[in-house]
């Protein structure tokens, strides 16, 4: 992340963090199904978990909008998942807000970002069936 005045080190995190999260759970759901390659159903998985996920975040997000008694900086997501036999790619459209901005007339800012999480079955643990 590129330094914007208002956010740094928090937002950063965020997406570290996020992108860890889905990595692994693709990494420890893959030791799960009986195949060497992803395969449609579960694609199907890790795009409905990531939409759980994110839906979870804007859901966060928007009680924190309507409330009094809200952080002075958070952040959600959307999630858009594609794959084929080999790679799986989350893309994921991030909000970080910051209600307390200080060259905001009313105090609120938004970062935008966009970030990538793709995995390749071959660079996935051996499997030990």
């Amino acid at each position: 992340m590129d330094f914007v005045l208002g956010f740094g080190s928090t937002e950063s995190q965020f997406q570290t963090n996020l992108e860890a999260e889905i990595r692994n759970r693709i990494v420890e759901r893959f030791q799960f199904i009986d195949s060497y390659y992803f395969d449609d159903s579960f694609i199907s998985e890790i795009a409905n978990w990531c939409k759980s996920l994110s839906e979870k975040s804007k859901l966060v997000a928007d009680s924190y909008e309507k409330s009094p008694d809200f952080p002075e900086r958070y952040s959600s997501f959307y999630s858009h998942t594609i794959g084929d036999c080999n790679y799986i790619v989350v893309i994921l459209d991030i909000a970080h807000i910051n209600r307390h901005h200080p060259f905001s007339p009313d105090g609120w800012a938004m970062l935008t970002v966009e970030k990538t999480v793709c995995v390749r079955c071959v660079d996935l643990p051996t499997k030990k069936h």
